[in-house]
């Protein structure tokens, strides 16, 4: 609920930020199909180099480790280059969720109500408006308003906004890696030593643009040898009557794996598709057990509408896993746990 004493640029920062959450899933699947473009492949063969596939990405993940910051800052000053279309679409993760939120604030308000900065905390990126002090952050399900000078606890985060500096502490495991210093080099990988003399075990968050924040996305993302692929369902779930997340599928490419996850009652169901000992029969089996998670709508979402912004690409990826693995079989379902 929306209390008087909030700006009333807050409630156009709400709708915004729920329209962006219920467009299209949480997924890193645009962003793993972009390193695989930018990525190279040399044969042993001799003959000349080619880029990459997605065949290739299946035998060899970390063949897109080799995509520098250098590489995507030429594409980030292209005019609708690859990394626009990261941010164009419905779909994205934690910094292309803050950057279409603030870009569609932007577009309705193109004076200067709204004046937006990004904050790095090392494994995740968030925006924060400099007039109003309105918090653009994913893991929060809505828009949230900072006070100067006062701790807020946002999911698994406590934020101090003073002086247009983002203090933080919390559960994030890199909390200990965030440097002092505002500056950012988009040409190699910036190292974060950890910072003394603050007070308490709050750390500062480094503060950057939007392209540097998708760059500095992507270029964990390519570093990440153990890189999951992950499509989480979000929206406003019933009959809970909050915003959150509704069920993930999740690729596990070094454990060949994929991963169906969902919310009951009694907490959260896990079952695992495994590839590599199946038949013909089992991977029909497991695709009909997608289709019938996707059609889950017991929260009110429709993953089936999210799930089309990354099918194509999910559907190419399971034919390719199929034949370099070997037809998957189900598992049996798990508890999880609450989320």
């Amino acid at each position: 609920m929306i209390s008087s004493h909030q700006s009333p640029l807050f409630v156009p920062a709400t709708k915004a930020y729920c329209q962006v959450y219920c467009e299209g899933p949480y997924t890193n699947l645009d962003m793993i199909q972009y390193l695989i473009d930018k990525s190279t492949v040399i044969p042993q063969n001799g003959q000349s180099p080619r880029q990459a596939t997605i065949e290739d990405y299946v035998s060899e993940p970390n063949l897109v480790g080799a995509v520098t910051n250098q590489n995507m800052f030429e594409d980030s000053i292209k005019d609708g280059g690859a990394l626009h279309w990261l941010v164009a679409g419905r779909s994205g993760v934690c910094t292309s969720f803050a950057i279409k939120t603030v870009d569609r604030l932007y577009h309705w308000f193109p004076g200067e109500e709204y004046e937006f900065v990004f904050y790095d905390l090392g494994q995740h990126r968030l925006a924060i408006c400099k007039k109003t002090k309105i918090l653009i952050d994913s893991s929060a399900s809505e828009a949230v308003k900072l006070e100067e000078g006062q701790e807020k606890t946002v999911n698994k985060h406590i934020f101090l906004y003073e002086n247009q500096c983002l203090k933080f502490r919390g559960k994030n495991e890199n909390v200990n890696k965030v440097r002092k210093d505002s500056s950012m080099s988009l040409h190699h990988d910036a190292a974060f030593p950890p910072i003394k003399g603050l007070r308490s075990e709050f750390k500062i968050a480094m503060t950057l643009n939007a392209k540097a924040a998708l760059i500095r996305c992507l270029g964990q993302l390519a570093k990440n040898d153990k890189a999951e692929l992950l499509c989480f369902f979000r929206g406003y779930l019933r009959p809970a009557f909050r915003y959150g997340f509704d069920g993930m599928i999740k690729w596990v490419p070094t454990r060949k794996v994929v991963e169906l996850s969902w919310n009951t009652r009694s907490g959260v169901k896990v079952r695992g598709i495994q590839f590599g000992s199946g038949t013909e029969d089992t991977n029909q089996d497991c695709i009909s057990q997608i289709e019938d998670f996707l059609n889950m709508k017991d929260y009110g979402i429709d993953r089936m509408d999210q799930f089309s912004c990354v099918r194509e690409w999910h559907e190419k990826l399971w034919v390719i896993a199929a034949y370099k693995w070997g037809y998957p079989t189900l598992q049996p379902i798990r508890a999880k746990g609450r989320r």
